[in-house]
């Protein structure tokens, strides 16, 4: 699997099962989002979106840390976030059962001239 953040940038990669700790806040007043991509071979990728929410904890703030957790720290630590405590993805059926095919990408370069000439434009 593979975990990346808002920015696309890969946090953490390995193999299930695992557990990885993540921050839940990006910035002052901003959580964060990761995407999860479970991948495994013959099967097709599947991918989960861990969003952060606001901690019932943070309105603890009140009683507890007063204006000053509130509004300065929990926003800057991102303590006023969490993250679901469990992921999994559904692999669902091998791709050879289901009869399709993984895309495939290559580069014209790599093409013949024969399978050049084939080619049609798609707009």
């Amino acid at each position: 699997f593979e975990i990346t953040d808002k920015n696309g940038t890969v946090v953490h990669s390995g193999n299930t099962p695992s557990t990885v700790t993540l921050k839940s806040g990006k910035g002052y007043f901003s959580g964060q989002t990761y995407t999860l991509r479970f991948k495994k071979e013959g099967y097709p990728d599947k991918t989960v979106e861990l969003d952060s929410s606001l901690s019932g904890w943070y309105w603890g703030n009140i009683l507890l840390g007063g204006v000053i957790g509130m509004l300065i720290v929990d926003p800057l630590t991102g303590a006023m976030y969490k993250l679901p405590e469990f992921a999994s993805a559904d692999m669902g059926k091998p791709l050879a059962e289901t009869g399709e095919q993984p895309l495939k990408v290559g580069v014209i370069d790599d093409l013949t001239a024969a399978q050049r000439e084939r080619l049609v434009p798609v707009n």
